[in-house]
């Protein structure tokens, strides 16, 4: 999709199908971190499309596969 995961906000922002006001609530979380502006981005994802997996299977899927893959000697495809 892009070439360093570094790169999302300049893909994202070339995007034509992309979730309203992500870019501004990306930056704005950056500029001033806290749990509210966390919750607004998350809910500006939510909105954007039926992704077709509850909270908790994206939670357990992330812990398993990148987080803990180490425990299998493996390297999670987003380290490619």
């Amino acid at each position: 999709m892009f070439p360093y995961h570094k790169w999302m906000l300049r893909a994202v922002d070339g995007a034509t199908d992309k979730p309203v006001d992500f870019l501004e609530r990306v930056r704005g979380l950056m500029e001033e971190p806290s749990v509210a502006a966390a919750a607004q981005l998350l809910e500006c994802i939510r909105r954007f499309r039926d992704w077709g997996v509850s909270d908790i299977d994206a939670y357990t899927w992330f812990m398993t596969e990148v987080e803990w893959s180490w425990m299998r000697g493996t390297v999670p495809i987003e380290d490619w």
